[in-house]
C-alpha cells in the first residue's frame, strides 16, 4: 500500500499537474540562475507537505472506502481542468518571473487552482502512506515542470493533445478506482 502512495501519487501528479498554470508560469522562470528555480521548489514542496498532512487528518476520521471513493473523485476532477485550452502565460508575469519574491507570489497563488494537491490529499488519505504520497507528489510536480518547460520550448503544438491523453488516462483511473471502491465490502 505503502509503494502505491508514492507511485500514484507521481504519475497522478504528473498527469494533474503537466501544462497547468503553475507549470507554465514556472517554466517562465529565467534559466540564468539556481536562484530563480527556488520559489518553484519551495512552493511546491509546501504545497505537497500541506496536502498531505490533511490527508492525514481526514484518513483518522474515516475507513478505507470512503477515501477511496474520495481518491477516485479527485483523479476524475483533476482530469477536468487538461480538457480546457491552454492560454498563453501574459507579458507581465513573464517578467515577475524574474524576480524570486514576486515568482513566489504567483506560483502560489497558482499553485492551489491546480488538481494535483487534492489528488496528494486524496491518495495520502486513502494509502495512509501521507510522507510517500508528498514525496511522490512534489516529484510528479516536479517532473510536470520539466516537461512543460520542454514542450513548451520546443513543442509547443503537442502540449494541448498531450493534455487530452492525460486527461483520459486520469478519467479511466478515476473510473477505475470508483468500481473497486463500490465492490469493496468495507
Amino acid at each position: 500500500m505503502l509503494t502505491a502512495a508514492l507511485l500514484t501519487s507521481l504519475i497522478a501528479c504528473f498527469a494533474a499537474a503537466f501544462g497547468g498554470r503553475w507549470a507554465r508560469l514556472a517554466a517562465c522562470t529565467p534559466s540564468g540562475s539556481a536562484l530563480h528555480h527556488i520559489p518553484a521548489l519551495i512552493t511546491a514542496l509546501i504545497a505537497a507537505a500541506i496536502a498531505a498532512y490533511a490527508g492525514a487528518m481526514l484518513a483518522a476520521q474515516f475507513p478505507p472506502r470512503p477515501m477511496l471513493l474520495l481518491s477516485a473523485m479527485a483523479l476524475g476532477f483533476a482530469a477536468l481542468p487538461l480538457f480546457w485550452r491552454i492560454r498563453p502565460v501574459d507579458a507581465a508575469a513573464q517578467s515577475a518571473m524574474g524576480r524570486p519574491m514576486h515568482a513566489a507570489i504567483l506560483l502560489a497563488a497558482a499553485m492551489w487552482g491546480d488538481g494535483a494537491h487534492f489528488v496528494i490529499l486524496a491518495l495520502a488519505a486513502w494509502t495512509q502512506g501521507f510522507w510517500l504520497a508528498a514525496i511522490g507528489g512534489f516529484a510528479g510536480i516536479l517532473a510536470a515542470w520539466g516537461a512543460t518547460r520542454w514542450l513548451s520550448d520546443a513543442f509547443t503544438r503537442w502540449l494541448y493533445p498531450a493534455r487530452l491523453v492525460l486527461a483520459a488516462l486520469l478519467l479511466l483511473a478515476a473510473m477505475l478506482a470508483a468500481m473497486r471502491a463500490l465492490a469493496s465490502p468495507y
